[in-house]
């Protein structure tokens, strides 16, 4: 597609796309997609017309030509990109274990684990649960006096007077938040995009980092210093994937309390690989050729496998 504001026309917004563009033709006529710029463009055998342009991609497909034509043919509904649409309230969904509710966000959790038949876990006690929101928040476990404190304190808000104190602290504003700020707000537009698109059964999304980083924070000069990291970790680390006929809702493998060690279904990288090779419909083992001595596969020379188990 042409880039913004090219040839008078925008994708960006749908007054702008329904408007006419330097051809003179309207680029987009609602329930007719034959009057419609778009479709002649983009199925012009001229080059010179057809869009995209060849030095910005190759020609759509035919299954792609006529979405476009469908969704033209059926009016060219159109909804705000998502960034610009203001949030909307919901109710509560109804729920049959009312007693495990403490707040209105728990009957929406509640209600999706009722809904996959599932039992939520049994609750944990005060000392790990403040370890767990400890390593979350800011990466380092609790202080012995923080601990005892929260041990100690017996009033309904004793949690959420601990997540507010981790929530303030420097560790999460001048570190964590802001790397989780610039990673969600990017994956989230891409997720949100190619669901709207139709897209995400066709697009295989591979989320994770060049190498693993421990759960607690690498301070470099003590708890109060602003470098902010987590130092590297060889045995564990967490990649998700999206859309590309993997399982949606589904974790596979499970490390220690500290995050540390692998104790339950350990998947290697070269599975990984095999996995996202087979799910673009290759297979790893296929292609072999000898090289000194070994014979080097793509996934390397250990024996890989297909992780079926995150699969649809």
């Amino acid at each position: 597609m042409p880039r913004r504001g090219e040839g008078g026309i925008s994708f960006v917004f749908r007054e702008q796309a329904m408007r006419v563009g330097e051809s003179k033709k309207r680029t987009i006529v609602p329930g007719k997609p034959d009057e419609s710029e778009l479709i002649v463009r983009i199925t012009s055998p001229d080059e010179k017309l057809r869009m995209p342009r060849a030095e910005h991609g190759p020609r759509l497909t035919p299954t792609q030509i006529d979405l476009l034509r469908q969704w033209i043919a059926e009016g060219a509904l159109w909804s705000e990109y998502w960034a610009f649409v203001a949030p909307k309230s919901y109710s509560p969904p109804a729920v049959k274990m009312n007693g495990w509710v403490r707040g209105p966000l728990d009957r929406f959790v509640l209600a999706r684990l009722e809904h996959e038949r599932f039992a939520p876990a049994p609750e944990s006690g005060k000392a790990e649960l403040l370890r767990r929101v400890s390593f979350d928040l800011i990466g380092l476990p609790p202080t012995v006096p923080e601990q005892e404190d929260f041990v100690a304190d017996i009033s309904p808000k004793a949690f959420e007077k601990q997540v507010e104190r981790l929530l303030a602290s420097p560790g999460f504003k001048d570190g964590f938040a802001t790397r989780c700020r610039e990673t969600d707000r990017a994956i989230g537009a891409l997720l949100t995009d190619l669901e709207e698109r139709g897209l995400m059964d066709d697009t295989l999304v591979v989320w994770g980092g060049e190498f693993g980083r421990t759960p607690m924070q690498e301070t470099r000069g003590g708890r109060e210093t602003k470098f902010v990291g987590r130092d590297h970790h060889p045995g564990a680390f967490t990649v998700w994937l999206a859309g590309g006929g993997v399982k949606p809702g589904f974790s596979h493998g499970e490390t220690d309390e500290m995050g540390y060690e692998i104790v339950k279904d350990p998947v290697e990288i070269r599975d990984l690989h095999a996995t996202i090779l087979h799910q673009l419909g290759f297979n790893h083992s296929a292609l072999a050729y000898p090289f000194q001595g070994l014979d080097q596969k793509l996934t390397g020379v250990k024996a890989a496998r297909v992780v079926n188990q995150i699969l649809a």
